[in-house]
Protein backbone atom coordinates (compact mmCIF):
# COMPACT_ATOMS: atom_id res chain seq x y z
CA UNK A 1 0.00 0.00 0.00
CA UNK A 2 1.30 3.73 -0.97
CA UNK A 3 2.29 5.70 2.10
CA UNK A 4 0.86 8.81 2.96
CA UNK A 5 3.90 11.87 2.79
CA UNK A 6 4.75 12.77 5.73
CA UNK A 7 2.32 15.63 7.55
CA UNK A 8 4.15 19.30 7.65
CA UNK A 9 3.98 19.31 11.33
CA UNK A 10 6.58 16.72 10.98
CA UNK A 11 10.12 18.09 11.40
CA UNK A 12 13.15 14.89 11.54
CA UNK A 13 14.07 15.55 8.09
CA UNK A 14 15.31 11.43 8.92
CA UNK A 15 11.99 10.88 9.08
CA UNK A 16 11.62 12.65 5.24
CA UNK A 17 14.65 10.56 4.22
CA UNK A 18 13.41 7.27 5.29
CA UNK A 19 10.33 8.17 3.71
CA UNK A 20 11.82 8.96 0.24
CA UNK A 21 14.50 5.96 0.30
CA UNK A 22 10.85 3.90 0.84
CA UNK A 23 9.21 5.46 -2.17
CA UNK A 24 12.37 4.76 -4.59
CA UNK A 25 12.52 1.15 -3.59
CA UNK A 26 8.30 1.11 -4.79
CA UNK A 27 9.60 3.06 -7.49
CA UNK A 28 12.62 0.38 -8.74
CA UNK A 29 10.50 -2.45 -8.06
CA UNK A 30 8.11 -1.30 -11.49
CA UNK A 31 10.98 -2.02 -13.63
CA UNK A 32 11.14 1.45 -15.07
CA UNK A 33 12.56 2.80 -18.40
CA UNK A 34 16.21 2.93 -18.87
CA UNK A 35 15.71 7.00 -18.94
CA UNK A 36 13.58 7.03 -16.13
CA UNK A 37 16.48 4.64 -14.33
CA UNK A 38 18.96 7.29 -14.91
CA UNK A 39 16.59 9.61 -12.80
CA UNK A 40 15.89 7.06 -9.93
CA UNK A 41 20.19 6.51 -9.48
CA UNK A 42 20.60 10.23 -9.55
CA UNK A 43 17.94 10.35 -6.95
CA UNK A 44 18.97 7.60 -5.01
CA UNK A 45 22.43 8.92 -4.98
CA UNK A 46 21.22 12.22 -3.24
CA UNK A 47 18.71 10.24 -0.85
CA UNK A 48 22.03 8.26 0.31
CA UNK A 49 24.20 11.36 0.60
CA UNK A 50 22.13 13.20 2.24
CA UNK A 51 21.58 10.52 4.85
CA UNK A 52 24.86 10.20 5.86
CA UNK A 53 24.74 14.12 5.86
CA UNK A 54 22.06 13.81 8.60
CA UNK A 55 24.13 11.31 10.55
CA UNK A 56 27.69 12.97 10.63
CA UNK A 57 28.39 10.28 12.89
CA UNK A 58 27.83 7.43 10.88
CA UNK A 59 29.99 9.59 8.04
CA UNK A 60 32.81 9.63 10.21
CA UNK A 61 32.92 6.11 11.25
CA UNK A 62 32.52 5.44 7.34
CA UNK A 63 35.83 7.44 6.91
CA UNK A 64 38.03 6.34 9.80
CA UNK A 65 37.66 2.95 8.56
CA UNK A 66 39.03 3.58 5.44
CA UNK A 67 42.02 5.00 7.76
CA UNK A 68 41.65 8.22 5.33
CA UNK A 69 42.86 11.87 7.46
CA UNK A 70 43.88 14.99 6.50
CA UNK A 71 47.35 15.17 5.55
CA UNK A 72 49.33 17.65 3.17
CA UNK A 73 50.11 16.81 -0.11
CA UNK A 74 53.71 15.35 -1.74
CA UNK A 75 54.05 19.50 -2.36
CA UNK A 76 53.29 19.88 1.40
CA UNK A 77 50.41 22.14 0.50
CA UNK A 78 46.59 21.92 1.44
CA UNK A 79 44.36 19.23 -0.59
CA UNK A 80 43.09 20.81 -3.84
CA UNK A 81 40.38 18.86 -5.11
CA UNK A 82 38.35 19.82 -8.92
CA UNK A 83 34.77 18.05 -8.41
CA UNK A 84 33.24 18.03 -11.97
CA UNK A 85 29.05 17.14 -11.57
CA UNK A 86 26.05 18.36 -14.04
CA UNK A 87 23.65 18.20 -11.38
CA UNK A 88 23.26 21.00 -9.05
CA UNK A 89 22.05 19.41 -6.63
CA UNK A 90 24.80 16.70 -6.33
CA UNK A 91 27.29 19.25 -6.53
CA UNK A 92 25.85 20.56 -3.20
CA UNK A 93 26.18 17.19 -1.52
CA UNK A 94 29.14 16.02 -2.46
CA UNK A 95 31.32 19.06 -1.85
CA UNK A 96 29.76 18.86 1.35
CA UNK A 97 31.06 15.55 1.79
CA UNK A 98 34.63 16.64 0.46
CA UNK A 99 35.29 19.72 2.76
CA UNK A 100 35.41 16.28 5.70
CA UNK A 101 38.66 15.87 3.76
CA UNK A 102 40.47 18.25 1.20
CA UNK A 103 41.01 22.54 2.15
CA UNK A 104 39.91 23.51 -1.32
CA UNK A 105 37.07 21.95 -3.66
CA UNK A 106 36.61 24.15 -7.21
CA UNK A 107 33.10 23.28 -8.76
CA UNK A 108 32.97 22.58 -12.56
CA UNK A 109 29.30 21.68 -13.99
CA UNK A 110 30.43 20.73 -17.29
CA UNK A 111 33.70 19.47 -18.79
CA UNK A 112 34.49 22.36 -21.35
CA UNK A 113 34.74 24.15 -17.91
CA UNK A 114 36.75 21.75 -15.99
CA UNK A 115 39.38 22.00 -18.15
CA UNK A 116 39.58 25.67 -17.91
CA UNK A 117 39.76 25.45 -14.24
CA UNK A 118 42.32 22.89 -14.41
CA UNK A 119 44.23 24.90 -16.63
CA UNK A 120 44.20 28.16 -14.92
CA UNK A 121 44.92 26.75 -11.62
CA UNK A 122 47.83 25.06 -13.22
CA UNK A 123 49.13 28.24 -14.85
CA UNK A 124 49.39 30.37 -11.63
CA UNK A 125 50.40 27.75 -9.70
CA UNK A 126 47.67 26.07 -8.09
CA UNK A 127 47.37 22.74 -9.26
CA UNK A 128 44.32 20.20 -8.47
CA UNK A 129 45.73 17.32 -6.36
CA UNK A 130 42.93 15.24 -7.84
CA UNK A 131 39.91 15.66 -10.17
CA UNK A 132 36.67 13.60 -9.26
CA UNK A 133 34.81 13.60 -13.15
CA UNK A 134 31.09 12.77 -13.65
CA UNK A 135 30.64 11.18 -16.92
CA UNK A 136 27.21 11.85 -18.05
CA UNK A 137 27.45 15.61 -18.56
CA UNK A 138 25.54 18.20 -21.59
CA UNK A 139 28.46 19.09 -24.33
CA UNK A 140 31.79 17.68 -23.85
CA UNK A 141 31.32 14.48 -21.08
CA UNK A 142 33.64 12.91 -18.72
CA UNK A 143 35.32 11.08 -20.81
CA UNK A 144 35.76 13.57 -23.73
CA UNK A 145 37.18 16.01 -20.72
CA UNK A 146 39.45 13.48 -19.20
CA UNK A 147 41.15 12.67 -22.65
CA UNK A 148 41.05 17.01 -23.52
CA UNK A 149 42.98 16.88 -20.07
CA UNK A 150 45.45 14.47 -21.10
CA UNK A 151 46.14 15.84 -24.16
CA UNK A 152 46.77 19.27 -23.16
CA UNK A 153 48.91 17.96 -20.11
CA UNK A 154 50.87 16.17 -22.84
CA UNK A 155 51.35 19.04 -25.44
CA UNK A 156 52.51 21.25 -22.50
CA UNK A 157 54.77 19.30 -20.39
CA UNK A 158 52.79 19.07 -17.35
CA UNK A 159 52.50 16.77 -14.48
CA UNK A 160 49.75 14.33 -14.96
CA UNK A 161 46.86 14.96 -12.20
CA UNK A 162 44.97 11.96 -10.98
CA UNK A 163 41.42 11.54 -12.25
CA UNK A 164 38.60 9.57 -10.53
CA UNK A 165 35.39 8.91 -12.44
CA UNK A 166 32.15 9.41 -10.34
CA UNK A 167 29.31 8.11 -12.06
CA UNK A 168 26.31 5.91 -12.02
CA UNK A 169 27.79 3.93 -15.12
CA UNK A 170 29.00 0.73 -14.01
CA UNK A 171 29.30 -1.58 -17.19
CA UNK A 172 32.48 -3.28 -17.91
CA UNK A 173 32.89 -0.99 -21.24
CA UNK A 174 32.56 1.80 -19.46
CA UNK A 175 35.14 0.61 -17.33
CA UNK A 176 37.84 -0.43 -19.68
CA UNK A 177 36.53 2.75 -21.91
CA UNK A 178 38.08 5.34 -18.34
CA UNK A 179 41.14 3.57 -18.16
CA UNK A 180 41.77 3.96 -22.14
CA UNK A 181 41.11 8.02 -22.33
CA UNK A 182 43.40 8.31 -18.99
CA UNK A 183 41.14 7.41 -15.72
CA UNK A 184 43.01 6.66 -12.84
CA UNK A 185 39.78 5.69 -11.00
CA UNK A 186 35.99 4.15 -10.82
CA UNK A 187 33.69 5.35 -8.04
CA UNK A 188 29.59 4.40 -8.67
CA UNK A 189 27.27 6.32 -7.58
CA UNK A 190 25.65 6.47 -4.67
CA UNK A 191 28.72 7.78 -3.24
CA UNK A 192 30.51 5.97 -0.36
CA UNK A 193 32.37 8.17 1.61
CA UNK A 194 34.49 5.25 2.85
CA UNK A 195 35.11 4.30 -0.91
CA UNK A 196 35.65 7.05 -1.93
CA UNK A 197 38.15 8.78 0.30
CA UNK A 198 40.26 5.81 0.28
CA UNK A 199 40.46 5.75 -3.26
CA UNK A 200 41.82 9.40 -3.15
CA UNK A 201 44.46 8.39 -0.76
CA UNK A 202 46.04 5.23 -2.76
CA UNK A 203 46.43 8.18 -5.64
CA UNK A 204 47.75 11.34 -3.37
CA UNK A 205 51.68 11.50 -3.76
CA UNK A 206 53.56 9.40 -1.24
CA UNK A 207 55.10 11.39 1.68
CA UNK A 208 57.34 15.08 0.71
CA UNK A 209 61.03 14.64 -0.40
CA UNK A 210 61.78 17.28 2.58
CA UNK A 211 59.92 14.02 4.90
CA UNK A 212 62.59 11.62 3.21
CA UNK A 213 65.30 13.89 3.51
CA UNK A 214 65.07 14.12 7.68
CA UNK A 215 64.67 10.38 8.07
CA UNK A 216 68.48 9.94 6.08
CA UNK A 217 69.37 12.51 8.22
CA UNK A 218 68.74 10.63 11.60
CA UNK A 219 71.29 8.81 13.20
CA UNK A 220 69.58 5.23 14.24
CA UNK A 221 69.97 3.50 10.68
CA UNK A 222 67.37 0.73 11.33
CA UNK A 223 65.32 4.14 12.04
CA UNK A 224 66.56 5.53 9.30
CA UNK A 225 65.69 3.22 6.11
CA UNK A 226 62.37 2.00 8.15
CA UNK A 227 63.55 -1.91 8.33
CA UNK A 228 61.48 -3.91 10.75
CA UNK A 229 63.64 -6.97 10.98
CA UNK A 230 60.38 -8.72 13.16
CA UNK A 231 58.37 -8.02 10.71
CA UNK A 232 60.46 -9.16 7.98
CA UNK A 233 61.57 -12.45 9.78
CA UNK A 234 58.06 -13.46 9.99
CA UNK A 235 57.84 -12.72 6.38
CA UNK A 236 59.91 -15.25 5.75
CA UNK A 237 59.08 -17.54 8.91
CA UNK A 238 62.37 -17.06 10.73
CA UNK A 239 64.10 -18.40 7.70
CA UNK A 240 67.81 -16.72 7.79
CA UNK A 241 69.07 -19.08 4.69
CA UNK A 242 65.71 -17.52 2.32
CA UNK A 243 66.57 -14.30 3.91
CA UNK A 244 70.13 -14.40 2.55
CA UNK A 245 68.94 -15.75 -0.74
CA UNK A 246 67.00 -12.28 -1.12
CA UNK A 247 69.28 -10.29 -0.03
CA UNK A 248 71.98 -11.63 -2.31
CA UNK A 249 69.30 -11.51 -5.34
CA UNK A 250 68.71 -7.76 -4.30
CA UNK A 251 71.96 -6.94 -4.05
CA UNK A 252 72.27 -8.34 -7.67
CA UNK A 253 68.98 -6.55 -9.43
CA UNK A 254 69.44 -3.26 -7.74
CA UNK A 255 72.13 -1.62 -9.44
CA UNK A 256 71.12 -2.52 -12.45
CA UNK A 257 67.60 -0.76 -11.86
CA UNK A 258 69.36 2.11 -10.69
CA UNK A 259 71.09 2.02 -13.97
CA UNK A 260 67.97 1.73 -15.83
CA UNK A 261 66.89 4.96 -13.60
CA UNK A 262 69.54 6.86 -14.36
CA UNK A 263 69.95 6.45 -17.90
CA UNK A 264 66.11 7.51 -18.34
CA UNK A 265 66.86 10.78 -16.42
CA UNK A 266 69.53 11.59 -18.47
CA UNK A 267 67.69 10.77 -22.12
CA UNK A 268 64.67 12.34 -20.38
CA UNK A 269 62.35 9.38 -20.88
CA UNK A 270 59.83 8.85 -18.58
CA UNK A 271 58.37 5.68 -19.30
CA UNK A 272 61.81 4.05 -18.68
CA UNK A 273 62.31 5.96 -15.51
CA UNK A 274 58.61 4.51 -14.79
CA UNK A 275 59.50 0.68 -15.30
CA UNK A 276 62.62 0.79 -13.53
CA UNK A 277 61.60 2.50 -10.64
CA UNK A 278 58.18 0.15 -11.12
CA UNK A 279 60.46 -2.86 -10.47
CA UNK A 280 62.86 -1.58 -7.45
CA UNK A 281 59.91 -0.80 -5.84
CA UNK A 282 58.69 -4.57 -5.93
CA UNK A 283 62.00 -5.37 -4.89
CA UNK A 284 62.24 -3.08 -1.92
CA UNK A 285 58.53 -3.70 -0.98
CA UNK A 286 60.30 -7.40 -0.05
CA UNK A 287 61.68 -5.81 2.73
CA UNK A 288 59.00 -4.03 3.80
CA UNK A 289 56.69 -1.02 2.43
CA UNK A 290 57.59 0.72 5.57
CA UNK A 291 61.00 0.85 4.31
CA UNK A 292 62.69 3.97 2.16
CA UNK A 293 64.06 2.74 -0.77
CA UNK A 294 60.47 1.88 -1.40
CA UNK A 295 59.00 5.28 -0.27
CA UNK A 296 61.18 6.42 -2.84
CA UNK A 297 61.42 3.41 -5.71
CA UNK A 298 57.23 5.15 -5.53
CA UNK A 299 57.94 8.58 -5.32
CA UNK A 300 60.30 8.05 -8.70
CA UNK A 301 57.36 5.64 -10.51
CA UNK A 302 54.90 8.45 -9.96
CA UNK A 303 57.57 11.19 -10.99
CA UNK A 304 58.00 8.52 -14.35
CA UNK A 305 53.97 8.68 -14.17
CA UNK A 306 53.38 12.38 -14.31
CA UNK A 307 56.03 13.05 -16.87
CA UNK A 308 57.32 15.45 -14.43
CA UNK A 309 61.39 14.86 -13.98
CA UNK A 310 62.22 17.68 -12.37
CA UNK A 311 63.13 16.57 -9.08
CA UNK A 312 64.10 12.41 -10.35
CA UNK A 313 68.06 13.15 -10.27
CA UNK A 314 68.09 13.98 -6.75
CA UNK A 315 65.38 11.28 -6.12
CA UNK A 316 67.75 8.76 -7.21
CA UNK A 317 71.01 9.71 -5.29
CA UNK A 318 68.35 9.35 -2.13
CA UNK A 319 67.57 6.39 -3.34
CA UNK A 320 71.10 5.05 -3.56
CA UNK A 321 72.09 5.82 -0.56
CA UNK A 322 68.76 4.15 1.34
CA UNK A 323 69.33 1.09 -0.55
CA UNK A 324 73.15 0.99 0.58
CA UNK A 325 71.85 1.66 4.45
CA UNK A 326 69.40 -0.89 3.95
CA UNK A 327 71.98 -3.61 2.54
CA UNK A 328 74.57 -2.42 5.39
CA UNK A 329 71.76 -3.10 7.54
CA UNK A 330 70.77 -6.04 6.59
CA UNK A 331 74.30 -7.70 6.06
CA UNK A 332 75.07 -6.54 9.70
CA UNK A 333 71.69 -8.95 11.02
CA UNK A 334 72.82 -12.10 8.66
CA UNK A 335 76.18 -11.90 9.86
CA UNK A 336 75.09 -11.28 14.05
CA UNK A 337 72.88 -14.53 13.27
CA UNK A 338 75.64 -16.77 11.67
CA UNK A 339 77.72 -15.62 14.64
CA UNK A 340 75.03 -17.39 17.15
Amino acid sequence: MQEDWPSHQQQDPLHWVAFIQAQLRQMHALTPSTVMQTHLQHLQMASDTLLSLLTPAGVEQSVRQAEFTPRATGQGSPLRLLLVEDNPFTQKLMSRLLTMRAQHIAVAGQGEEALKLLQEATVRGEPFNMVLMDIRMPGMDGFEATHAIRQWEAESARPRVPIIAVTVLNDEADRQRAKQVGMDGFHCKPVQANQLFAEIEQLLPAPAVSEVERALDDTECALDIGLNMESLLKTVEDDWGLLGEIVDLYRTDAPKQLQRIQDGIQRQDPDLVREAAHSLKGASGAFGKSTLSFALAYQLEQAGRNRDLGQAHELLQQLRHSIQLMEQALGAELRKHSSL
